[in-house]
């Protein structure tokens, strides 16, 4: 399975239109915002008052319905708002207070709908109901009269803003916040007004009536966005993965269903401590029980808290626009699976981790040892693999260390690496780092064919409306995004050090993988979990690059071999899952005189042979890995259009002529 090894970045595939945002979605009595009494019912008990391992009473009456329960719904609108007068905004907020969905209700509502559909055996007929949810960003707090002592209790991450936070979470170049739609670079934004619906008549009516009443109170809308459920592929996110597969459970409120692990929901799910997600509850211990034995910690840790008390009950939500260049994945899937003589399918899924179906590429609990589910998707023959009980009962430490079936560089193994060690810590550590994931695609669904311009044209605006709730900003998502997503080789080192005596050196084994079948690795800085939630391609918000648009006008060949090696060499950071350490000192020790006659040569666009100590026989054994050292050089010389120029005609060696070094005209 030889060729040219591949890559795709997220900023390539995730294009202009994106976003992004930090707001607090707080208790629906909004204490101290329309002065409620405080609530002094012990946070994070049992009925009984006992702080044990028990599981808490959860306040579901006074947490927004979209946090803990998720709205479902297939049409929804997001309002940006920004205020006005202080004494009206606040007017304004009281009158929405009662019709804010809680969780609560919610909850009821998705269970007596699922029942009902299960009934009826399709969803004509089930009962509907609209919702409403609402967020303020740090600004809004401010224009809300929000005291300065109050405002500075609040954690740097929610005060500062997402644009601030750009170089943190990989927000630079083409996604820098300069490139963002919309107001969200600015302070303008105050909050978000959320509301969702099962038809599009009645998300327009709610809508509708909403900002008349906002625009009352002086109340403006800055931005609105529209998401919907996709027509042709229902619960499908643009690039064609299941979305929504994998979400973590919740202590005191999900249901145990696994009889062999009461420390899960469905199988596979681990029962977080609330306080994960919601203000005022316990959360994670990132060390393992002692006394247990396991690598998760079921012990209650800490309560929770944020900001002032009357955030108790309350959620920080991010927001992201991702815009998806479905025909520019496609094409890459293509063109990458021909070269490495696999099919599409099959190559799509190693990006991800799991098949369009949803179906893991990782082997469930339940079967056999020998069974290898990544040669083609499972659920054709064994539909039952697609059933919530299995679909994600799956660990990755302890028969996919080497990342065999499910690469490292998978979007769900770095944005969930479930048992296995990683950087900072294991699975303990790692389950204080998820985030509710809730999403759903904008835009209408790419068709072959369409003409550009069109609404199912390839450059039409598509993608997905992400939203996270979490405890911490910094401590989810911006830690996935800057320690799992952006950092290469996160994993991959912590298993070099945890192999086992006498087995083969896990850097060399990890190589030895790819060289056989060598799998793109996505350059994925994106919020953790997306589109769709632990199922597919993620990123941070990606603009529309100008130099996209003069490649464009390029002869279609010549245009079509540079996207692929710009967005190779340009995120170096996708390579990173195959260089190995010994491959990287290699590099890094060889003699400086050879790396400084190579660079001007290549500089020049292969004008003469490449010297073979780097352009040679090393880079023709170990191209795949090293590429990304010397691209890091180059880069600097000379960009990355004449990288890609230089790349062009040295691509013979890549492909694997090992005799002599290439050589071509500038």
């Amino acid at each position: 399975m030889g060729g040219p090894v591949r890559r795709v970045s997220r900023r390539s595939l995730l294009k202009a239109g994106g976003a992004g945002a930090a707001f607090g979605a707080f208790g629906t009595r909004w204490r101290g915002l329309v002065d409620d009494p405080p609530d002094d019912r012990p946070r994070g008990t049992s009925g009984d008052g006992d702080a044990s391992t028990a599981d808490p009473e959860i306040d579901l009456a006074n947490v927004q319905g979209n946090v803990l329960a998720g709205f479902n719904k297939d049409h929804q609108r997001l309002l940006f708002f920004r205020l006005g007068d202080t004494e009206r905004a606040r007017t304004w907020l009281a009158t929405i207070v009662d019709e804010t969905a809680t969780s609560e209700e919610v909850l009821a509502f998705n269970d007596l709908f699922s029942r009902a559909r299960a009934r009826r055996g399709q969803e004509t007929g089930t009962p509907q109901a609209s919702w409403l949810n609402v967020a303020l960003t740090h600004p809004g707090l401010a224009a809300l009269g929000v005291p300065d002592a109050e405002l500075s209790m609040f954690p740097v991450a929610f005060r500062q803003g997402m644009a601030a936070r750009a170089q943190l979470i990989g927000d630079v170049d083409e996604s820098a916040p300069a490139h963002w739609v919309g107001p969200f670079a600015s302070a303008d934004v105050h909050g978000l007004l959320l509301i969702a619906a099962d038809a599009p008549s009645a998300l327009d009516e709610l809508a509708s009536a909403h900002t008349q009443r906002m625009a009352a109170h002086g109340v403006r809308v800055v931005f609105d966005d529209t998401g919907r459920v996709r027509a042709d592929q229902p619960g499908h996110e643009h690039f064609g993965f299941k979305d929504g597969v994998s979400q973590p459970g919740i202590r005191g409120l999900t249901r145990r269903q696994n009889p062999a692990d009461d420390q899960q929901g469905l199988p596979g799910q681990d029962l977080l401590w609330p306080g994960e997600f919601v203000l005022g509850y316990p959360t994670q211990i990132p060390t393992p029980d002692p006394k247990s034995g396991e690598s998760a910690n079921g012990n209650p840790g800490p309560i929770s808290r944020s900001g002032p008390a009357w955030t108790a009950d309350g959620s920080y939500l991010v927001f992201r626009r991702l815009r998806q260049d479905v025909a520019g994945f496609r094409d890459f899937l293509a063109g990458a699976a021909a070269d490495q003589g696999v099919s599409v399918e099959r190559l799509g899924a190693k990006l991800i981790g799991r098949y369009p179906s949803g179906a893991p590429l990782e082997r469930t609990a339940d079967a056999a040892k020998s069974f290898d589910p990544s040669k083609a998707d499972p659920s054709r023959k064994d539909p039952t693999i697609l059933d919530a009980r299995k679909i994600s009962n799956f660990e990755f430490a302890d028969d996919d260390a080497d990342g065999k079936l499910v690469p490292r560089a998978a979007h769900i193994r770095k944005a969930y690496p479930r048992n296995e060690n990683t950087p900072t810590g294991g699975e303990a550590d790692t389950q204080t780092h998820r985030i509710m994931r809730r999403g759903i695609p904008y835009g209408e669904s790419f068709r072959e064919g369409s003409p550009p311009g069109s609404a199912a044209g390839a450059d039409a605006d598509r993608g997905l409306l992400f939203l996270g709730y979490q405890a911490s900003l910094e401590r989810q998502f911006e830690f996935v995004t800057s320690q799992w997503f952006n950092k290469v080789d996160a994993h991959q080192a912590v298993q070099a050090a945890r192999r086992q005596p006498g087995a083969p050196d896990d850097a060399a084994l990890h190589l030895h993988n790819r060289r056989r079948l060598p799998v793109p690795a996505v350059d994925h800085r994106a919020p953790a979990a997306c589109a769709p939630c632990g199922a597919t391609i993620s990123g941070s918000v990606a603009t529309r690059a100008r130099a996209a648009r003069s490649r464009a006008a390029a002869a279609a060949s010549r245009t079509r071999a540079r996207r692929r090696l710009v967005g190779a060499l340009r995120l170096a950071q996708g390579l990173g899952e195959l260089v190995t350490p010994h491959l990287r000192a290699a590099f890094e020790a060889a003699p400086a005189g050879d790396l400084d006659e190579l660079g001007p040569r290549l500089g020049r666009g292969c004008a003469r042979p490449v010297p073979l100590a780097y352009g040679g026989r090393l880079l023709a054994e170990r191209g795949a890995g090293l590429l990304r050292h010397v691209g890091d050089r180059l880069l600097a010389l000379g960009g990355a259009d004449r990288l890609a120029d230089v790349l062009l005609c040295c691509l013979p060696l890549l492909g694997g002529d090992h005799g002599t070094p290439p050589s071509c005209a500038a």
